[in-house]
């Protein structure tokens, strides 16, 4: 019936006014699932001309902008435009934090210390303060050059929504105008109950996995080398070097139960609970999209911090500063004592944890959502082009086949396709955007990371949403919506989590304590880590407050 609608309404070009199908995605047709699944459709020829002109996004992200606002509406133009500014406006925390692992460093570990705790401090106070502003100026901006300043989004309603009824709307001569739906709210409770039940036990099920691994993260830097090992137990309970040093037996051991983690947790639970969120969410039955997407993005913010920032923050907060403790309470209370180890100061790299799982989540997260699809589309196509060659080779032969086994590749239901969504860019970068924020003051190079990684991201962004997902619906909108208010929330915790981790857990208050700088073992020079030694790349030593009476005492007038 769709496709008798295209060939009857276009047999006459003179007859097209306006020109087109007259199909539209409101009103009755949203009911169609045929129009609904396939419409609208991709422009090849707009797509080809977008992936050809991403590559020069740096210096043509105005003219890129307004040409997906053109194809694909407002919604997806604004969120391609905070990615373009997050991404130029981190080449200035990743260059000064170069500068200052690349040249302070050389001259001695406190004045090191000092520059990077400084910078970290900047880092979430002036950097995370301005890049607001400037997004704020661009939001400006944009909806004045396209005439949005008084523009007040329209409530698309949520094609799930099912109304408990309906109330009849009559103008004053009782003349009947419309029937709007309603749903009472207290049919959500249940939903709610469900809700917070999943959220409990995703939020158990994290931290109990979490608490494992960095046990097992503990245990694997804390155990000794062969040669002190009394009942060696060559990868397992003792390693030939004593530091992680890149491709060592230690580090392979390291970063496999990073991999671990990252597939078991940040991916598999992660995405798991992403799904049963969005079920659930749906079953609250909002009216319309804009409260389905609110709702969602404030789950999915919670769901954010959980995953991807508790293993740092049990390490930084719980292991660091306390790990004596904890070691000794697991001795007692747990019998099987292969997960507890002998505490000694200075050993866990604050870096090293950071690292390891953030570069293998990301590097897994990029590999199941981008590349498997395209991959999978690129030998899809090889396949197609294939049959068109053995095809005209064999006319006779196999022309009923081929064509069949031809028309499977070419008329790929769109239903089987995601429709594409700018959303989850800016969910990508406000996780990112927390890394670098919180800990640069741990880590100078988060920064360049997080730049480096925006690049491919651009680029997959495009990828996704001319090749991998359907065309969206271009929608009208003046900013990228509750998003904003997650990214002022994660500054305003970042400010917290900085000053625990350069008061609690680095050591990097000490060195600005001339008391605690005179002692013998601030030498200044020495990088290593061990009780009297500094990490192996300068980065979080655990200070003289942690070790020693003397600056114990000193403690409370800070």
């Amino acid at each position: 019936q769709t496709i008798a609608r295209i060939i009857t309404s276009t047999s006459n070009l003179e007859e097209l006014n306006p020109p087109g199908a007259n199909i539209s995605l409101d009103d009755d047709n949203r009911n169609d699932p045929i129009i609904l699944s396939c419409f609208p459709l991709h422009n090849r020829q707009v797509d080809s001309m977008l992936l050809a002109k991403c590559g020069k996004w740096w210096w043509k992200s105005k003219e890129i902008t307004n040409e997906l606002r053109y194809y694909y509406g407002e919604r997806v133009a604004f969120h391609f435009s905070f990615v373009f500014l997050y991404t130029k406006c981190l080449v200035i925390p990743a260059v000064v934090g170069s500068a200052v692992y690349l040249s302070c460093r050389w001259l001695g570990a406190v004045e090191y210390m000092r520059a990077l705790c400084i910078f970290g401090f900047g880092t979430v106070t002036v950097w995370g303060t301005y890049f607001l502003k400037a997004w704020s100026r661009q939001n400006n901006l944009l909806n004045d050059a396209w005439n949005l300043r008084l523009f007040k989004e329209a409530d698309y309603p949520n094609a799930t929504f099912k109304p408990q009824g309906y109330r009849e709307v009559v103008d004053a001569n009782g003349a009947l105008l419309f029937r709007e739906p309603y749903y009472n709210p207290l049919w959500r409770i249940p939903a709610y109950i469900q809700t917070f039940v999943v959220f409990t036990l995703f939020i158990a099920t994290y931290v109990l996995g979490i608490t494992f691994f960095v046990q097992w993260y503990t245990a694997a830097m804390m155990a000794p080398v062969c040669s002190k090992c009394p009942h060696c137990v060559a990868f397992l309970s003792c390693f030939d070097t004593e530091r992680a040093t890149l491709f060592t037996w230690r580090w392979c051991y390291i970063l496999a139960q990073g991999i671990l983690l990252g597939i078991s947790l940040d991916v598999f639970v992660y995405l798991l609970s992403v799904k049963l969120i969005r079920v659930f969410v749906a079953r609250e039955n909002h009216a319309t999209e804009a409260q389905f997407q609110r709702t969602m993005v404030n789950r999915l913010f919670a769901i954010n911090w959980i995953s991807f920032f508790l293993w740092f923050m049990l390490i930084a907060f719980v292991i660091v500063p306390f790990g004596d403790k904890v070691e000794t309470w697991l001795s007692d209370n747990l019998k099987y004592t292969k997960l507890t180890v002998d505490w000694e100061n200075g050993v866990i790299d604050m870096s090293t944890a950071l690292v390891t799982p953030l570069l293998i989540t990301q590097a897994l997260n990029l590999l199941i959502d981008t590349s498997l699809p395209h991959a999978f589309r690129r030998e899809t196509l090889r396949a197609s082009k294939l049959a068109r060659k053995i095809m005209r080779a064999n006319p006779a032969e196999t022309l009923l086949a081929l064509s069949e086994y031809q028309s499977s590749f070419e008329n790929l239901p769109s239903t089987s396709i995601p429709q594409a969504s700018s959303s989850a860019s800016v969910d990508f970068k406000v996780k990112i955007e927390g890394y670098v924020v919180m800990f640069s003051v741990i880590w100078p190079f988060c920064a360049l990371a997080a730049l480096a990684n925006n690049f491919v991201h651009i680029r997959n962004c495009f990828v996704k949403l001319v090749l991998l997902r359907r065309r969206p619906v271009p929608r009208k909108s003046n900013s990228i919506g509750q998003w904003e208010k997650m990214l002022f929330i994660t500054l305003i915790l970042a400010v917290f989590v900085v000053v625990g981790l350069i008061c609690l857990s680095s050591g990097e208050l000490e060195y600005f304590i001339t008391r605690c700088i005179a002692l013998n073992r601030f030498d200044g020079k020495d990088f290593r880590y061990g009780v009297q030694h500094f990490s192996a790349f300068g980065l979080v030593p655990v200070g003289c407050c942690h070790t020693t009476q003397f600056c114990s005492r000193f403690r409370p007038r800070w």
